[in-house]
């Protein structure tokens, strides 16, 4: 698992680490839980309610992967973004210690790298999806 982290370049994002599992519900959503020393997280990835495909044999095992990791990034942006709203609420103005600012802005970066990477993940699924399926009507 590192040497794939390392290769999306998302090691230095300290990505929710432990036993994943997947799984898929009839309504193209998914559920990734994650399973680290004793703490069991879930969390959902959903479409828009978009289009509906049919995809051959396969696929899914060629989704599993990509799809777990961003269930890991969701789940890694939700512990920042907890340690960002209350910092947000003691400093309302913006003003406030330099360390405590360092730490924010910190958070903020990490927060946005996070996104991207979280993007480029629903990214590359949708690519699988387009390659692989075909378009219901």
């Amino acid at each position: 698992m590192i040497r794939g982290l390392i290769g999306t370049g998302l090691a230095g994002l300290g990505i929710v680490g432990g036993v994943a599992a997947i799984h898929y519900s009839d309504n193209g959503s998914a559920t990734v839980t994650v399973k680290n020393h004793g703490v069991t997280r879930t969390v959902k990835l959903r479409g828009a309610g978009g289009p509906t495909y049919s995809c051959p044999v396969g696929t899914v095992s060629k989704l599993r992967p990509v799809d777990i990791l961003s269930g890991r990034i969701k789940l890694t942006i939700h512990d920042v973004e907890r340690k960002l709203k209350p910092l947000k609420a003691r400093y309302p103005g913006g003003t406030a210690p330099g360390a405590v600012v360092r730490y924010y802005n910190g958070l903020v970066r990490r927060d946005r790298r996070l996104v991207r990477a979280f993007n480029d993940s629903v990214a590359q699924h949708n690519r699988i999806i387009r390659t692989d399926c075909t378009k219901d009507r």
